[in-house]
């Protein structure tokens, strides 16, 4: 009889710490509010816009370079071998050159768009702190947790709209 009291006790304590601090948490769905940002939007028109021009740049560098592999082809029946050596090794170092910009391009446009969330998630969290510092009483939170790693909650503990909108307001683009 003892154990059983003991355990609902402990089970009614437990419960009533979690409601109680309940208030406390608010949720932020962080990739939704990044994404529909209106300075994640601009920054992602930019760097597809940008992103087109590389991939037309390097289409036409490897049309050159499919052209001078077909005229390479046919002079090395003409050529000594040693002077078609050197022609087919200058032409590997244009090949190795080509996919080492391609490399680059790509992590060109990634470092862009990390560089563009981090301004952002670094602007949400100073949004959050000043939220709570304007209106203590509306957000009494102490914690806010990323909705993609809380199971379950109630609709009322979660902000995200609250700081898109504010985020909005405050960055409306990346330069």
């Amino acid at each position: 009889m003892k154990k059983k009291i003991f355990c609902l006790t402990f089970i009614f304590c437990f419960f009533a710490m979690i409601s109680a601090n309940a208030s406390e948490i608010a949720i932020i769905n962080l990739d939704e509010v990044v994404n529909n940002s209106t300075a994640m939007i601009k920054t992602k028109k930019k760097l597809d816009s940008k992103k087109m021009e590389v991939e037309k740049k390097l289409k036409a560098e490897e049309k050159k370079l499919a052209d001078e592999k077909t005229a390479l082809e046919s002079q090395i029946k003409i050529l000594s071998q040693e002077v078609a050596q050197k022609k087919v090794l200058e032409f590997q170092e244009k090949i190795m050159a080509f996919q080492n910009n391609v490399k680059e391009s790509e992590n060109n446009l990634q470092k862009d768009f990390m560089d563009a969330y981090v301004e952002i998630t670094n602007n949400i969290k100073d949004i959050i702190v000043e939220m709570k510092q304007e209106n203590k009483e509306k957000y009494n939170f102490n914690v806010v947790l990323p909705k993609a790693s809380v199971l379950y909650n109630e609709n009322n503990l979660d902000i995200s709209a609250d700081i898109l909108a504010r985020l909005n307001k405050r960055l409306k683009e990346i330069k």
